[in-house]
């Protein structure tokens, strides 16, 4: 009955020894960008969302409101004469409430972060706002 165990376990390690560089360390990993942090605060007239990205530069994204949903997207390819990267994110975020349909969103870049400023509406700014 051992030497059936020993087989049975010796045919188990065999079958998952390729699973250690599977679930170990992966240099690849380490060459993916890391998405920018993000930090969405809600003000008396506005959602405000800011993006701390290596190069804060509003013309490189492409922000889009689709009732409460906003999506932040950006791509950037790199190229010097000897090498070529290309680095994107995508990100969506549902505002906690209503936005105003008409207004247009603000993107501007403040202490290096971009920020992007989605007004509500203007009774919800009223009935939120303080005296």
């Amino acid at each position: 009955m051992r030497d059936e165990m020993e087989r049975m376990m010796a045919q188990a390690n065999q079958a998952f020894a390729g699973f250690d560089s599977f679930f170990g360390p992966d240099p690849a990993w380490a060459s993916l960008p890391a998405s920018p942090a993000m930090n969405l605060r809600e003000l008396d007239d506005a959602y405000e969302l800011s993006l701390a990205m290596a190069d804060p530069n509003p013309a490189n994204l492409d922000v889009r409101l689709d009732g409460r949903l906003l999506s932040v997207s950006s791509h950037q390819d790199t190229r010097t004469p000897h090498a070529s990267a290309s680095q994107s994110f995508n990100s969506r975020v549902l505002l906690p409430g209503p936005v105003d349909p008409d207004a247009s969103f603000q993107i501007t870049n403040v202490n290096d972060r971009v920020c992007i400023r989605i007004p509500k509406p203007a009774a919800t700014a009223t009935a939120s706002g303080k005296p």
